[in-house]
């Protein structure tokens, strides 16, 4: 009897702690689910701030690299000066036929446009295709008017040339002197001085006087080799010289000078395979070398309706797409460049969301993983108790029957 009333006291201290444990199993889950809810809501609400939206303008895209070409241009001795004395006066660079070069005493060299050279003086009976040169000129610059260029050196062109003479300040012979006309390949063409011809030198005959392009001009793209790789053969190139831009191709492609430096060497036409400079070749310095600017470019350029490129998804498919406010939008992308895509089937003014993880267009991006719950703590089922709790009241009944261990045997030990 004793022993049941000191067991009754305990079976209802457990049936105590057996309530408080499934009040604070309650409580801890109702805090764990509440936590987890906050959380998920405030992670969508930063993911929605988040967000960047653009909007789609039009914009043209390329790329091209910005090197120089190198005309090269040899010349050569056209004239040696005959006159000795002191040089009055000199000129050079673009000159056009029958314009004078250099004065020296009371002789002025001209240029004459001849497909021979002056090799005598020409006087009335002199007759040859030199002659016939001189008279071209004439009848061209109004000299020789009503006249026939017909290769005698006879009396009315004896008196074109005094008339041209005596505009010149010269004395008006009528006849040219050996040295005083220089014949060049065509006209106008840029003109160098010798190094001897230069206002107040003192001349003695015989020096180089009159230098001429030879017409053999190249344009050339000299490269290293990293700049070569960026290059295919059939690149177009624009070349800018003053006012004018001028297109050119490759034709063929060479090692490079090891003197030079070495390197690729790209050699320029045309794309009609004439001469890059046109009709304005003779407009270029007469140097043997000039650097011009050149832009190749590498991708050609492509306008239209530009997103960002990292706006532009791909689907499983291979079809390319961006998001906007009203969904998905398939589009068709033309090209791309600077950060931007020029697409087709897109209006301008339409907003797109832009992703992070989409640095260049076409790349497909990882899929985003699906949002998951946060972890709860695990918590003890407030309808099973664990292995630690007391026992129920039904349980606790059998503690009378004899070989029962536990507890109950400890809190027997502490009596």
């Amino acid at each position: 009897m004793t022993e049941q009333r000191r067991r009754r006291p305990r079976r209802f201290l457990n049936i105590l702690v057996l309530i408080l444990a499934v009040v604070l199993a309650a409580a801890a889950g109702w805090w764990a689910a509440s936590t987890t809810m906050g959380e998920s809501e405030t992670q969508e609400q930063e993911t929605a701030s988040q967000e960047i939206w653009a909007e789609a303008s039009y914009a043209s895209v390329g790329r091209s690299l910005n090197l120089s070409t190198t005309v090269r241009q040899p010349s050569e001795t056209v004239g040696t000066n005959r006159f000795p004395g002191i040089v009055r006066e000199a000129q050079d660079g673009q000159l056009d036929n029958g314009d004078m070069v250099y004065r020296v005493g009371s002789n002025a060299v001209r240029i004459i446009e001849s497909p021979v050279p002056f090799w005598r003086d020409l006087t009335q009976g002199s007759s040859g295709p030199d002659v016939t040169a001189v008279q071209e000129y004439l009848i061209s610059a109004g000299y020789l008017e009503g006249g026939e260029a017909h290769g005698r050196y006879d009396q009315w062109t004896a008196a074109a040339v005094q008339d041209w003479q005596e505009e010149l300040g010269i004395a008006g012979t009528g006849t040219i002197e050996l040295g005083e006309v220089v014949a060049v390949p065509r006209a106008p063409l840029v003109i160098q001085l010798g190094e001897s011809i230069r206002v107040g030198a003192e001349l003695a005959g015989g020096e180089e006087a009159v230098q001429a392009p030879t017409g053999d001009r190249s344009f050339v793209m000299v490269l290293m080799d990293s700049q070569a790789q960026q290059i295919t053969m059939d690149a177009t190139i624009e070349i800018t010289f003053e006012d004018h831009t001028w297109e050119a191709v490759v034709e063929s492609v060479a090692e490079g000078d090891p003197a030079m430096g070495g390197g690729v060497e790209y050699h320029l036409t045309a794309p009609d395979s004439a001469e890059v400079c046109g009709e304005h070749c003779d407009q270029l310095p007469a140097d043997p070398q000039l650097s011009l600017r050149s832009s190749v470019i590498v991708t050609p350029p492509v306008e239209g309706v530009a997103v960002p490129a990292a706006a532009v998804r791909t689907a499983a498919d291979g079809s390319t797409y961006v998001q906007t406010r009203q969904g998905e939008t398939t589009l068709e992308v033309l090209g791309s460049g600077q950060g931007l895509a020029i697409v087709e089937g897109l209006e301008e003014g339409t907003e797109v969301r832009v992703f992070s993880d989409s640095p260049a267009t076409g790349q497909q991006p990882a899929p985003e993983p699906e949002p998951q719950e946060a972890p709860q703590q695990d918590q003890p089922d407030p309808e099973e108790p664990q292995e630690d709790d007391a026992a129920p009241p039904e349980d606790q009944e059998q503690d009378d029957l004899p070989g029962e261990t536990g507890g109950t045997e400890e809190e027997n030990g502490g009596d």
